[in-house]
This record gives C-alpha cells, structure tokens and sequence, in this order.
C-alpha cells in the first residue's frame, strides 16, 4: 500500500478524514496537525509517496512565529518539500508528489515565487471551473473527464461545478506553474507544476454534506459577522465530485 503524508492546517475534528476519504483506499494516511508543529523527520519524510496539503482560515501570507503561529514556520517547511519532490522526479530515490487544497494552494505557490491576497470579499458556495486549452493535453485531466463521459468535442461546454470556501487568492503564478482552469472568481483555481505538484482553489474533496457539517459551523463560530450570501449554493452534482476526485487521484497515480 502507498503511503501518504496529509499536512493537517486546521483543528477541526473531522478535517484530517476528509482528506483521508478524498485520497481513497490506495494509501495509508498519517496525519501531521501542523498547526500544533508537528513535522515528520527527514528519514520519516522519505517513506512517503503522497503529501497532501489541506484548506486553512489561516492566510498564506501571515507573519507569525511559534507557538501562537504556525504559518511562517510551515510556509519554510512547504518551500524545501516542493524542491524535495521535484528533485525527486529525476533521481534514484521514490517518487514523490504533493497536492494542495485552498489554503494548500496559496501557502505552495506564496512560498515557491508567485503571491496570495485577500480579494477583500469571502466565497462560500459553488462556481463553475473553466478548464483551459492546455488542460486537455494533460492525460490525468483527460482520464478524468473520461470518468464522467465528456468528449473531447464537448470539452469547452463542460464546466464542472465546485465546492468553495476562501477570501484569499493566488494574484501571482509561481514560474514553474501553469494554469490549468479559472473561474469567473479566480484565474488561477486549477495549477500544475511539473509532474510533482497540483493545486486547487477550490475543495474537490469537500462534498454537499462535508460542507455544510463542517465549514459552516466552523465560520460561524469563528466569525460572529459571518452570514451566507444570499443564493449561496451548495449543490455540487455527483458527476462533478467525481471529475475532480479522478483528478486529483489520476495525477497521483501516472505522469501528467
């Protein structure tokens, strides 16, 4: 069985096995609440063939320090991991890859050359993902959209609906990142670095349920202003859960 690593950036009870669910039965997850500075030793990190970075209220762009912070401390510790597994794309050793969900998404790519910002306004329900020309070429994307029935004909017209919850965003692509789909939102909601990264503002392992069990109690709680947009929609189809689920599992498993 593979083994994954899932950089946990949030106590909530619960948020770990999202992530856990959304990776599936390939891999055998250990979980490092790094909010609490936990960390896998060099020896221990070598073992892995997955690291996952999951979604945070945190802002990728915080200065902090422990004990109180863990942002700054884990934005370092994202930097040398990204280097880490593209090195090991070309070397001796196992190969590694890494994915990055939300707040994972802007942390990899505000530590690694581009920039996250707050948009100013919070987005809490669904958008419509405009995949790019260039995704197509990839072959995870098209193992994914081979999952749900669409062609390459259709490929323009399909535009998969996804979960969302943030007010930050990438404004600044990394180099070595290209962007594989947008939204009316955000332009870079879908990033691929090389074989060994790939990113999303969106939450492709949230589901209708998760979303509403977890994150908006959580906002509420934590916001005492937060309110629900009015029209805010969380119904994302089984179709659309299952595109971006194959994936992200998809560029796990193979080559892009």
């Amino acid at each position: 069985m593979k083994q994954a690593a899932i950089f946990n950036c949030q106590d909530l009870d619960g948020w770990a096995q999202c992530y856990i669910d959304f990776l599936g039965p390939t891999y055998q997850c250990t979980v490092y609440d790094v909010f609490h500075h936990e960390y896998p030793t060099d020896d221990e990190l070598a073992d892995f063939d997955v690291f996952a970075i999951t979604g945070s209220t945190s802002t990728a762009y915080v200065i902090d320090s422990p004990p109180d912070g863990f942002v700054t401390e884990f934005g370092s510790f994202t930097q040398k991991l990204m280097e880490r597994v593209k090195a090991s794309q070309s070397s001796n050793q196992k190969t590694q890859k890494l994915i990055g969900i939300c707040f994972g998404h802007q942390i990899i790519a505000h530590y690694c050359g581009g920039r996250t910002e707050s948009k100013n306004s919070f987005t809490m329900g669904t958008d419509d993902i405009l995949l790019s020309e260039k995704a197509k070429t990839y072959r995870f994307v098209q193992k994914a959209l081979d999952s749900v029935g669409e062609t390459d004909a259709n490929f323009a017209q399909y535009k998969p609906r996804a979960l969302k919850s943030h007010q930050d965003r990438v404004t600044v692509v990394p180099d070595d990142a290209i962007v594989l789909a947008g939204s009316d939102n955000s332009s870079h909601e879908l990033l691929v670095y090389g074989d060994y990264c790939l990113t999303s503002q969106f939450h492709p392992e949230l589901t209708n349920e998760t979303i509403n069990k977890l994150l908006v109690p959580l906002h509420q709680r934590t916001e005492p202003d937060f309110k629900l947009s009015e029209g805010s929609d969380f119904s994302q189809s089984e179709k659309d859960h299952l595109f971006f689920e194959t994936l992200f599992r998809a560029f796990l498993s193979s080559s892009s």
